[in-house]
This record gives C-alpha cells, sequence and structure tokens, in this order.
C-alpha cells in the first residue's frame, strides 16, 4: 500500500464501515466462526467480527483457536468462498406463457438481486472471481444473470498477513495482496486498518468514514506483514 490515497481508520471506527455500507442499501456479509470454522454470514455491525481467531491448517486438520489478540483478519480462508454470493442454486430464466391467439410466448425474467457487500475477501478469492468474470461477462453471450449479482456485489477485500501452511498464493503470483476487483481493500494493525479504494463506488463509502492520511511507519509496518 502506497502513497496518500492510503488512508487510516482506527479500530474503533471499524463500525462506521458497516454503517455506511448498510446507509447505502447492501446487507453486509462477514466472517465469524460457526462450527468450528470461519463462514461468511449476514453481519449487521463490528461487533460479530472473529476477534483474536486464529486458523490452523494442514493435510487433514483444520482448527480455529481464540486469543487474545485484537486482530479480527488473522485467520485464512475457511471452506467457503464468494461463489455463493455469485450464483443462485435455483433461478427462473424464463416463463411461458399462451396468448389468446394461442400462441405460446417465452418471456425473459428480469433479475434484481439484493444488494450485497461481503467483508474480509481474500486475494485467492478475488482471483478464482476473475476466472468467473471471465468465463461469464466475456465473449459475445455474456450471463445476464450473473452479470447483475456482480454488479451487486460490493467487495472489501483484506490483504493476508496469515496464510496457512496449505496456502499457494504467492506461488501462483495471486497474492497476499489484493491487486484489483475490489471496491475497498484493507491491511490490518493492531491498532486499526490500512483503507484505500479500488472503484468509485469504494471511494463513496471511504469518503464517509472517519479516515486519516496513513504515516509512512504503518504503511511500511502494514508492507512488511505481507
Amino acid at each position: 500500500m502506497e502513497g496518500a490515497d492510503v488512508l487510516w481508520l482506527a479500530r474503533r471506527d471499524i463500525g462506521s464501515l458497516f454503517a455506511a455500507l448498510s446507509s447505502a442499501g447492501y446487507r453486509c456479509i462477514g466472517p465469524q466462526v460457526r462450527d468450528g470454522t470461519i463462514v461468511y454470514d449476514t453481519l449487521e455491525d463490528a461487533d460479530g467480527l472473529p476477534r483474536g481467531v486464529t486458523s490452523t491448517q494442514a493435510p487433514g486438520e483444520y482448527r480455529v483457536t481464540v486469543g487474545n489478540s485484537p486482530r479480527t483478519f488473522s485467520w485464512a480462508n475457511g471452506p467457503q468462498a464468494l461463489k455463493p454470493f455469485t450464483f443462485s442454486p435455483r433461478e427462473t430464466l424464463w416463463r411461458a406463457e399462451r396468448g389468446d391467439d394461442a400462441a405460446i410466448r417465452f418471456i425473459e425474467t428480469a433479475t434484481d438481486p439484493e444488494l450485497l457487500a461481503v467483508i474480509a475477501v481474500r486475494a485467492c478469492d478475488l482471483a478464482a472471481l476473475a476466472l468467473q468474470d471471465q468465463h461469464f461477462l466475456d465473449g459475445q453471450y455474456p450471463d445476464p444473470h450473473y452479470a447483475a449479482r456482480r454488479r451487486s456485489l460490493f467487495v472489501v477485500a483484506v490483504h493476508c498477513s496469515a496464510p496457512a501452511a496449505t496456502c499457494f498464493c504467492a506461488s501462483t503470483g495471486d497474492g497476499p495482496r489484493a491487486q484489483s476487483d475490489f471496491d475497498l481493500a484493507l491491511s490490518e494493525l493492531d491498532e486499526g486498518f490500512l483503507v484505500e479504494a479500488g472503484s468509485a463506488r469504494g471511494v463513496t463509502v471511504l469518503k464517509q468514514l472517519p479516515t486519516r492520511p496513513a504515516s509512512t511507519a504503518e504503511r511500511d509496518l502494514a508492507a512488511h506483514e505481507l
């Protein structure tokens, strides 16, 4: 994270991010501990974030532990990713109607997905999302349903400073730092977060947060942890 556009958000003010997203009409989705794993589900506010939680992953092993750290994103990705928020398990693509003339007409259904803000997306998730975008959005016949859900998705990335032993993003060039395809990105330190915007939507939300320019020391420490 470099430059004057990197801002500092104190840990006590992380709730303002949830408030800004909610006021913009987004349902906030974030990490939480459930059944011994990190999963993504609705979060009303920052109090539900997994404070002090770390994870251990190895072949045949997955373990979540809770310590005294103030950090909320010091864990590696669990069993869930972004795909459930970009694909619907059931979806009506069209319906058929018979007119007064007995002719059958096929009518494409409109797509109006819910606005979702997913918090704590990792670089590996974004790499997978880019592949999905390439498949479903590029080319001659983009998928309108996927495109609508994709447009409704606000991505808050977290640069990953706590990878698991099974992670390999560095070898594929996909992480641990998120490079693109996010609206906001966070680097977590003990006292707060470095924040940068990656889209116009992100800039709009960022302007509503009680931030200040990040210091050189804060930027250096965040970069050192990646």
